[in-house]
């Protein structure tokens, strides 16, 4: 997204590995992604990260652009699945599909 890093769905949290490989744990700059990450999909400049009890975080650009739960309609917020199919985003919560 930024550079040549990489990022890691942890049972922490997101954290990013720089080009320099310098680790970087984003869940101490944002509490919403301080939770166990279930799944990652990066689709239309956004990385979307699926959690384990706080929904969907949609990050870009080093800030969070969207946060979606319950709240928003997720059935759940433990996500077990995030697919794309036709530029159509598709979540699997521990609930059901929304």
């Amino acid at each position: 997204l930024a550079d040549e890093g990489v990022y890691i769905g942890t049972l922490g949290g997101l954290i990013y590995v720089n080009a320099q490989k310098q680790s970087i744990d984003l869940g101490k700059k944002f509490k919403e992604l301080s939770d166990r990450v279930t799944q990652l999909l990066y689709f239309d400049g956004i990385l979307w990260v699926g959690t384990g009890n706080s929904g969907i975080i949609g990050y870009r650009n080093n800030r969070i652009v969207t946060h979606l739960t319950t709240k928003e309609g997720l059935t759940g917020n433990l996500v077990r699945k995030l697919y794309l199919h036709n530029n159509i985003l598709w979540v699997g919560t521990d609930r059901g599909i929304p």
